[in-house]
């Protein structure tokens, strides 16, 4: 009897080891996963609200508003010559980055706070209207979490938008 009860628990722990293991592995081979796996996020640095950072560095518009916005970066092939053209223009932005290159590029996204504030545009660079639910609140935590509390805004990315989306962010 003894003998049985423990052929049964190494059945039960060989199941519920290698089987949610199987399917893992399968699912991130074919690509099927929607699961987002972004690994250890926590902020370096905490930037007061975004605001509060672009107070003093305004240029002030002759005729009506206008908001400059650049999306997909920080691209170390651009993003130094655009800030320092926004730097000589006194000029304002808002920069939509990808927490995932965000994160390979903190020095880059620290310049892009000179010029402006940096906003959400989700972890990774994909349709926020085709997946699922969890996985648009891993993407939306993940791009907040790197890119450091508070975010004011955020951008699907391509404009991939849904009316599930928008509710999601």
């Amino acid at each position: 009897m003894k003998w049985l009860n423990l052929a049964g628990l190494a059945v039960l722990g060989v199941c519920t080891v290698s089987i949610p293991l199987t399917a893992a592995i399968v699912l991130s081979t074919t690509g099927a996963s929607d699961i987002l796996s972004i690994g250890g996020m926590t902020p370096e640095h905490h930037h007061e609200t975004p605001a509060n950072a672009v107070s003093d560095i305004r240029c002030v518009a002759g005729r009506g508003y206008y908001a400059l916005t650049f999306d997909g970066g920080p691209l170390p092939a651009n993003t130094r010559q655009l800030v320092g053209a926004l730097a000589k223009a006194r000029a304002v932005a808002t920069f939509f980055d990808p927490g995932e290159r965000a994160a390979a590029r903190q020095d880059l996204v620290e310049l892009q706070r000179s010029v402006g504030q940096v906003a959400n545009e989700g972890y990774t660079v994909g349709n926020m209207a085709r997946v699922s639910q969890a996985r648009r609140y891993q993407e939306l935590q993940g791009g907040a979490k790197v890119l450091d509390y508070p975010n004011v805004f955020f951008r699907p990315s391509l404009g991939d938008t849904s009316s599930a989306v928008e509710a999601d962010a």
